[in-house]
């Protein structure tokens, strides 16, 4: 009896064994896994199955060390090698830290791209007159030292994770049935901008074409 087929999850289909010394692919899964700490991700991203890497694991474990199941990450004096079964938790570790950090932006504040009505926006040049394009008003827009548009961008921070953050950090003091004292010592965010909502935002623009309306009739 061919016992690979009557003991694998995968529905009866035989392991791909020739897949199982491939140290190059075995790399390729870890350093995926530091970018995507899931591990079901990083084979669908390996275009593997999602058991073979617990039969990396399982041969890696049985040893001997050193062996086909030794893989090397890093390059020149960086280099590290470890057997494959002793990389998992580590990437995966690496791969919670940048998680982390990315809500810790959203926490404490970042830049995000305004988007109206499905189209990227652009700044505005102030130092150049507006521009009438088949009857209809259009901004200058500002560009870079290489002649690109320069996005229009806005600063947002999300209370939520603030909110989850200070729990996690201090639990004691930030519980569920706490309440939050912006104001307490070292307890307040300082934000260098404020978002704009929708109906602000669509104002702007409404006040923006009537004060170029007004210019082009002024020079006419």
């Amino acid at each position: 009896m061919n016992r690979a087929r009557t003991d694998t999850p995968r529905q009866g289909k035989a392991r791909n064994h020739n897949q199982k010394r491939s140290p190059e692919l075995m790399r390729r899964w870890l350093t995926i896994l530091m970018e995507w700490p899931n591990k079901r991700r990083a084979s669908e991203m390996c275009g593997i199955s999602l058991h073979l890497h617990d039969y990396w694991k399982k041969q890696s474990e049985r040893g001997p060390a050193g062996g086909e199941f030794a893989v090397t990450l890093g390059e020149g004096e960086e280099a590290v090698t470890k057997e494959f079964h002793e990389w998992i938790d580590e990437c995966v570790d690496v791969g919670a830290d940048r998680v982390e950090e990315e809500y810790q932006d959203k926490a404490l504040g970042y830049w995000e791209d305004v988007i109206y009505e499905g189209r990227r926006c652009y700044e505005v040049d102030p130092k150049k007159p507006w521009k009438v394009v088949k009857g209809k008003v259009v901004p200058n827009h500002l560009k870079d030292k290489d002649g690109n548009l320069v996005p229009l961008r806005v600063w947002k921070k999300s209370e939520t994770a603030q909110h989850n953050l200070l729990k996690a950090y201090k639990p004691g003091r930030y519980r569920e049935n706490a309440t939050i004292d912006m104001n307490m010592k070292g307890g307040s965010f300082l934000v260098p901008a404020q978002a704009l909502n929708e109906a602000e935002f669509e104002a702007e623009v409404a006040a923006l074409n009537e004060a170029g309306r007004k210019a082009v009739a002024k020079g006419k």
